[in-house]
């Protein structure tokens, strides 16, 4: 974004500052209910941050999505400790707090502007849309919600995109439905069956290997304990997430390819709930390669 980047920044500090207060409040309460907050603290995070109407609402949202887990319920139980929110991020709704706009100019190219929500009102600030994501607004992909991100001197707009998918194939009345079905694991990442016909092997080799130097880069820097260790465990993370999410993205969408030329009516995956509980794993490598398995989010 080139223009207006103080007032967005801004705005984005204001918001993430109420998102604290507000999930402080949640655990000093014991109430994760977005409605209930929102009734107690509405008009507070108003006045002291001085966020509009949406994006007070949003903070409300923002925080109890982090507390919709009972996991993290019962350790902020325990510990008395909350979510702390330190990421420099805001959610934008499309048409509410943002939109997109292309102006035609006189030499017939098209010029991009986003008009975004601040503290000092709404902004007309241009933008650059890369030729990647450029060709799926061509498509007929239409942008929904927004992630606003500061980094460093920079703000971005992260944009969620959507269309309508074709129909499925129904059977016919009378008919059982032809499903494939997946196995999920670690060697083999799945395995997709389909009436004994036709098989698909997708393999996970290459994930564990990077997993384990994911770990031993993470052993090296926390017996260092220096202060740029810890700086660097913080980006390791988020690198190691963004990672293993584009390859559950792109394991997904391979499924979904295969059992497309199965021709089958859906996809039945097998059901992984309490596994880490029910299974045993010998040494400490099996063990951390077993926790690294990221079968929830592959399911999702």
């Amino acid at each position: 974004m080139k223009n207006h980047g103080e007032a967005m920044r801004g705005t984005i500090e204001a918001f993430v500052a109420a998102c604290n207060q507000v999930s402080w409040y949640a655990v000093f309460s014991q109430e994760f209910s977005d409605r209930k907050l929102q009734d107690q603290l509405y008009q507070q995070i108003r006045e002291v941050w001085g966020l509009k109407a949406q994006m007070a609402c949003s903070v409300f949202r923002t925080v109890c999505a982090r507390y919709k887990h009972e996991d993290v319920r019962e350790r902020c139980r325990r510990r008395e400790t909350g979510v702390f929110f330190h990421r420099r991020s805001m959610p934008l709704q499309n048409g509410r707090d943002w939109s997109l706009r292309k102006i035609k100019q006189a030499d017939g190219s098209e010029k991009v502007l986003f008009s975004i929500s601040t503290l000092q009102g709404r902004v007309l600030t241009e933008g650059v849309i890369g030729a990647f994501q450029q060709r799926y607004l061509d498509a007929g992909w239409e942008p929904t919600g927004a992630m606003l991100v500061s980094r460093g001197k920079e703000v971005w707009l992260q944009i969620s995109i959507e269309r309508e998918a074709p129909g499925l194939r129904a059977p016919t009345p009378g008919q059982p439905a032809r499903l494939a079905g997946v196995d999920m694991g670690q060697n083999n990442l799945a395995v997709l069956d389909f009436e004994r016909t036709h098989t698909a092997f997708f393999k996970g080799g290459a994930i564990k290997d990077r997993q384990r130097k994911f770990r031993q880069l993470y052993q090296s820097l926390q017996s260092k304990g220096t202060r740029g260790a810890r700086r660097k465990l913080r980006q390791l993370g988020g690198k190691q997430r963004r990672w293993q999410r584009q390859q559950n993205h792109l394991l997904a969408n391979a499924i979904v390819r295969e059992a497309a030329v199965c021709c089958a009516h859906g996809i039945a995956l097998e059901n992984l709930k309490g596994i880490r509980e029910r299974g045993k794993r010998g040494n400490a490598k099996q063990r951390a390669d077993f926790h690294c398995w990221a079968f929830g989010e592959l399911r999702h």
